[in-house]
């Protein structure tokens, strides 16, 4: 019996070692959502795999659906924001943070295109533009605001903007300079109501 095989830019948001050299891996894909898949032998030195399936990278992966779990079938390296932020810590640490939320906050496999395009703007933005401590702070209030909006958590709230249609852009972060203190209110509304 044949399985149809999957192929489709994933964001690797985290994993877990599984037995001698496998890896249990979350991907966020357009047309999938959420999704586990088991890598077998991935952490092994001769795995071809390996280099395309680290944490915190956007791939293109194959996957072919078991009876329990997606297994990984192929994969081509995409970017590596954990080597393209090396040299940013402020950056990657961020961005360590919003894969967690994701995690924790995306449910099950159903087609993801908005948050998947939030995703890719998103980062990057962050690769690009030099940011300091404070717009920095302002891009994650305003990322997870639109990731929170997205999947249904937070309602938009008043401003002269449609915050949740615009793209973030260095203008977009200026404008809403003054809205951080409600922004950081609901975010933190909406976290703490989702008890996760």
């Amino acid at each position: 019996m044949s399985h149809h095989t999957y192929t489709t830019a994933a964001f690797v948001l985290g994993g877990v070692d599984v037995g001698e050299g496998s890896r249990s891996l979350v991907f966020y894909t357009r047309e999938l959502g959420l999704l586990y898949g088991l890598a077998r032998s991935v952490r092994e030195v001769r795995s071809k795999l390996r280099f395309a399936l680290q944490p915190l990278s956007l791939c293109e992966v194959s996957l072919v659906r078991g009876r329990d779990v997606w297994r990984v079938t192929g994969a081509r390296a995409g970017i590596n924001y954990y080597h393209v932020l090396q040299d940013a810590p402020h950056k990657l640490a961020l961005l360590a943070r919003v894969f967690s939320l994701a995690r924790r906050l995306i449910r099950g496999e159903e087609p993801g295109g908005e948050v998947f395009e939030l995703f890719e703007e998103g980062l990057t933005f962050l690769v690009e533009e030099e940011l300091n401590k404070e717009e920095l702070a302002l891009f994650e209030c305003l990322f997870i605001f639109k990731l929170l909006h997205l999947l249904g958590y937070v309602a938009s709230f008043e401003t002269r903007r449609t915050l949740p249609d615009e793209k973030i852009t260095r203008e977009l972060l200026v404008a809403m300079a003054s809205y951080k203190k409600k922004l950081v209110h609901e975010i933190n509304k909406s976290l703490t109501a989702t008890q996760l």
